[in-house]
Parts: structure tokens; sequence; C-alpha cells
């Protein structure tokens, strides 16, 4: 046996085989962390999987919502308001959840919840957003229903210094061309058309607007 490892075809063999058990050992490894357990349905650490994705230069969901909202969209300008004059608003997030933040001198916080740590660079991205929107097109009609344009859909609602209010009601997606349909203060005898960018915000989940640590 000593002479079979001390000879050159017993070094390459030994070689390979720990070869081999490494390669097996980093699949295991890597199975296990991109997985869950099928037997418990135990999902991974969000917080780890987050970190993983982070290391790999992959942006996150809702950094790829922040980055669209510093895009420039096609359309004649309806909705003009300074952030800085924001100080409380009302959104319909990716849940279907309406949200509502207010200002507490230079901090978010959330409504119903206020020790929840708030993602204040995501705030105000999700405020590009709103404070300035423009629409492609505009018709009058008595059917907004049939553009997803209901007091039931899903609302933005911005709350300025002075206490005025001013609430966007986002519809239906066209399918062929990316736009989307919006109304202002539940008038929806007016539906706008918007170039697709306005979609985005509630793509926003609550979870993606805290801070993780």
């Amino acid at each position: 046996m000593k002479n079979f490892v001390n000879s050159k075809s017993g070094k390459i063999i030994l070689l390979i085989f720990v070869v081999v058990l490494l390669a097996l050992l980093l699949l295991f490894t890597l199975g296990h962390k991109s997985s869950w357990d099928k037997d418990t349905g135990v999902l991974p650490d969000v917080n780890s999987l987050q970190d993983e994705a982070e290391e790999i230069n992959e942006p996150s969901h809702g950094d790829m919502l922040d980055m669209e909202s510093e895009k420039d969209d096609a359309g004649e300008e309806i909705l003009l308001i300074s952030k800085d004059d924001i100080y409380s608003f009302s959104m319909t997030d990716s849940n279907g959840i309406l949200l509502t933040f207010k200002k507490q001198g230079d901090t978010w916080v959330y409504v119903d919840d206020e020790s929840l740590d708030i993602n204040e660079d995501r705030i105000d991205k999700v405020l590009n957003y709103l404070c300035q929107v423009r629409f492609i097109n505009s018709f009058q009609t008595d059917s907004a229903k049939d553009y997803g344009l209901t007091q039931e859909s899903p609302q933005y609602v911005l709350y300025d210094a002075n206490e005025y209010s001013t609430l966007i009601s986002l519809g239906n997606v066209d399918e062929k061309t990316g736009n989307v349909y919006f109304a202002l203060n539940y008038d929806f005898s007016t539906v706008y058309v918007n170039e697709g960018k306005l979609n985005n915000v509630r793509e926003y989940g609550i979870e993606e607007l805290l801070t993780v640590r």
C-alpha cells in the first residue's frame, strides 16, 4: 500500500479522488443554500439571500424600480409638486395594501407602526413617480371602469403643507403598448394615458420600503 501511494499512478489517483470529493462537497453546499427543505417547506433566510445577491452585484427588484423612477417619460406634464412640499402620502403597494407615511421633522414614518425603520432613499424614489406625472393622451368617457378605473382602483394620495390633497387612481395596462390609464381626484369622466412609467409605483411592496439590517 505504501508503495502504491508513493508511486506516480497512485498519486494521480489520490489527487483525482480529492478533486472529486471537493466538487461534490461544493455542489452539496450550493444546493443547500439555493433551495429549501422539501419535507418541511422551510424557506431560506431572506436576509441571507439578499446578501448573496448583493455579493454578485445583482440589483434587487426594489433597486430596479428605483432606477426606473429616475428616467423621464414622454408626454405633457399634468402634475408637478416639489417633493419637499409633501408632508404625507398614501400608496397602494403590490400586495393591495394602502400604506400611509408622514414626515416627522426630516424623517418618514409609517403611520400604522412608527417603530418600523423606513428606507428614506426609497421613499424619495417613490415620490419621483408621484410628484411628476405626464400623459401622452386623454379622453372623455362615461365608462372609466372599462379601463380599470373605479373608486376601488389602486390609489396614491399626496398631501402638501397646505393640507391640499391630490389623488391618483391607477387603472389597467394596455398589453400591446405598456401604457397605463389613470385618473385624478376621482374624476373618472376624464381618463389619462401614461407611457408606462407611472405603473411601476404599484410594484413596490411594504417589505421593500423598510431598511434591512
